[in-house]
């Protein structure tokens, strides 16, 4: 504000021109005192309002240098809680319906908050009479300024202020973004170029011979205080699609149209949060959208196609991606702060904004069944599926989805050359998965990190690759099934977004509905073990069960579930491959940063001893820690693993008690022989011999309170 007071602006000029007799000026101090009384800090006085001529503030008062609250949206939609925040105090907040007079006026981008490290760019309005804004909005008393980033409130067409038309502004009934003071404004626009940037068809009134009525501007502007009640790209959904939408989805739709921030201690903060996270996405993503090459934001659908019609940097592109960002930030924040059935809201405002943000939907699944909505979640894949974000109800990838694969549940071993070289490979596998049957029976194998699937039973994996990333140790003592499918099936060891895994389900054991992260692999199950009666597999609307020596295989991005009501345990080989049309051209388009890198590697060198090594697992680990007793000469062992995140280099750390040495023989040469039979593991490895054991309550060895290898020795790799 102080930069308007002390510069002329077209804003201020435009002020000159009011009368006036009182000014308040909000909260000119730096101290954001979180008071109660408004006026806390502001200075009053007397006389016309700043302006070009008349600069300077009455020598009693001091030049403002910041703000409690600001608008930080470019709807400029005459909504002052329209993308607001608060950084304490008490500025009028979503539910301050007469907020005593304020006055906000900024055009040149500048950062009026600076204390709370926030950059402000750009301001909706001001307030001159210290009265209510909500009837002052269409009485002309508050005047809507227009910036260099966004769109004024004023007709599109004739340029008039919304304070000087005769009825309120109306926004087009279709993309909802540019707003008219009437009908033959929007008819004239409609002719001249709107048609164009709408991305729509006419609306009524402006087919054929551009005969217009009223019904084709659609709803008048919005004018409530609140938090970003835009409608802009909430209400883009098309009439088609909303009178497809079935009850539950249209209630759904209703519920974000009408969505607001609600008064807490905490919202403020959240606000604030949100805003912050806006300002360093919006310009990244205005970017990607300038530029010509494929992102990882389209990838992810967070610029999704509608947005792609639209002109670069445009308001109306502007507009679209903050009401997206700023609602699913401030989900989050509600998420965090466990009020899951106000997230809701946010979640679906989010959505309703969007035609191809994944995530988004899966946030909305989530805050729907954490505030107890399970009813309403199949109503957001209907949405989900109407707005383009998938192609079926039942196939909702959470990470990755790439439009136009061929969407079938199940897959044809004849179709698949990787799941006939497994079934003909069968036994070598079986057999070495039968050196690990002992291990997997005892609980040593790693239990799945999606627990919270598992409705009942157990569900346990042994990992060789991971997201293109070898599971070192496991993968060393699995070495004819890593060779078989390097040599002969490429599909599966170049597919690094999926896994190669053996997965133990226990009898009894069933496992909710859910979905794979991406539809751009095919995932083999090759039955190991299968009990009787054998467990059952829901892909989309079909069952199927497991065969020895078979392969089972499926599209995991479509929802499946496993019912094992057996004693015994069910064991599989998972294979992960490309699906067949997520060809070369794809891959280059759809992979980015580390999975690129790792397509490359994984394409040029496969799985060997050079490449990314997965970050070695707690079984690996106790499995080690056995080797390192087997050998000669140790009493006792414990292993850790020393991870250096800067370089993404893991060192093995062994400890070993030596038995009671022969005549000759020292600690060293104990630690050598440690050292020469973990080498072929592929680890960096140091072994240190300890005269005693930290040890746990129960007597076990406390891993936690093993001491830390000097930093010269781990800095030299020293192998004992």
């Amino acid at each position: 504000l102080g930069s308007c007071i002390h510069q002329p602006t077209s804003a201020l000029c435009l002020a000159r021109t009011m009368a006036t007799l009182e000014f308040d000026i909000v909260d000119d101090d730096d101290a954001h005192d979180d008071d109660d009384v408004f006026d806390a800090g502001s200075k009053t006085w007397s006389g016309p309002a700043p302006s070009s001529t008349n600069s300077t503030l009455p020598a009693a008062s001091v030049p403002p240098t910041a703000f409690e609250a600001v608008d930080d949206d470019s709807d400029h939609d005459g909504e002052v809680g329209g993308g607001s925040f608060e950084c304490g105090g008490r500025f009028p907040t979503v539910d301050a319906r007469k907020p005593r007079g304020y006055w906000v006026a900024e055009e040149n981008g500048g950062d009026l908050v600076p204390h709370c490290d926030r950059e402000v760019v750009d301001f909706d309005l001001f307030e001159l009479d210290g009265g209510d804004i909500a009837s002052d909005l269409s009485s002309g008393a508050v005047k809507i300024l227009k910036d260099s980033g966004g769109q004024a409130a004023k007709c599109d067409r004739c340029g008039k202020w919304q304070g000087a038309c005769e009825t309120p502004l109306r926004r087009c009934s279709h993309c909802r973004l540019a707003q008219y003071c009437s009908v033959p404004c929007q008819r004239a626009a409609w002719a001249n170029g709107h048609k164009q940037e709408c991305g729509r068809s006419a609306p009524v009134g402006c087919e054929g011979n551009n005969k217009a009525s009223s019904a084709g501007i659609g709803v008048p502007a919005p004018t409530v205080i609140g938090t970003d009640r835009s409608t802009t790209s909430v209400a883009s959904t098309s009439h088609v699609q909303r009178s497809a939408l079935g009850e539950a989805a249209t209630r759904l739709e209703h519920e974000a149209m009408a969505w607001q921030m609600p008064v807490s201690p905490l919202s403020a903060r959240h606000q604030a949060v949100a805003s912050i996270h806006v300002q360093r996405m919006l310009p990244v993503l205005l970017d990607a959208h300038a530029g010509s090459e494929w992102t990882e934001h389209h990838t992810s659908g967070l610029l999704d196609p509608e947005d792609l019609k639209l002109p670069s940097r445009s308001s109306a592109l502007v507009s679209r991606l903050r009401e997206r960002l700023l609602h699913a930030a401030l989900a989050e924040c509600l998420e965090e702060a466990g009020s899951h059935a106000v997230a809701c809201g946010a979640c679906a405002r989010a959505a309703f904004s969007s035609h191809g943000w994944v995530d988004v939907y899966h946030r909305w699944d989530h805050c729907l069944r954490a505030a107890g909505r399970e009813d309403d979640v199949p109503a957001t894949y209907e949405v989900a599926v109407s707005r383009g974000v998938w192609q079926h109800a039942m196939q909702r990838p959470n990470d990755l989805y790439v439009p136009g694969l061929r969407p079938r549940p199940l897959w044809s071993v004849r179709d698949v050359p990787a799941a006939l070289e497994l079934e003909a490979a069968f036994p070598t596998i079986l057999r070495e998965y039968r050196a690990l049957r002992d291990w997997a029976e005892g609980g040593s194998w790693t239990p799945v990190a999606d627990q919270p699937l598992i409705l009942k039973g157990d569900w346990r994996d042994f990992k060789l690759v991971e997201n293109g990333k070898r599971h070192p140790v496991n993968c060393v003592r699995c070495p004819e099934t890593i060779k078989l499918i390097q040599d002969r099936c490429p599909e599966i060891a170049t597919q690094i977004r999926g896994s190669l895994i053996f997965s133990r389900l226990a009898g009894g054991t069933r496992i909710r509905p859910h979905c794979g992260p991406t539809n751009a692999r095919i995932r083999i199950h090759l039955a190991l073990e299968v009990p009787d009666p054998a467990p059952r597999i829901r892909v989309g609307s079909e069952w199927r069960q497991w065969e020895v020596g078979r392969c089972l295989i499926f599209d995991d991005s479509f929802e499946h579930e496993v019912v094992h009501d057996g004693d015994e345990a069910r064991v599989v080989l998972i294979a992960d491959f490309w699906h067949p049309d997520f060809g070369d051209d794809l891959r280059k388009k759809y992979l980015h940063g580390r999975h690129w890198r790792r397509y490359q590697e994984a394409l040029n060198d496969g799985w060997h001893e050079g490449s990314e090594p997965h970050r070695v697992d707690p079984s690996e680990v106790r499995f080690l820690e056995g080797e390192l007793r087997a050998v000669g000469g140790v009493r006792e062992a414990a292993a850790t693993v020393h991870f250096e995140e800067a370089v993404g280099r893991q060192t093995l750390i062994a400890y070993i008690e030596c038995k009671k040495l022969s005549p000759g023989s020292t600690p060293e040469d104990v630690c050598g022989r440690c050292a020469e039979r973990l080498k072929h593991f592929g680890l960096s490895t140091l072994v240190l011999a300890v005269l005693d054991w930290p040890r746990a309550l129960d007597g076990s060895i406390d891993h936690a309170r093993l001491p830390p290898p000097p930093p010269e020795l781990l800095s030299g790799q020293c192998e004992a």
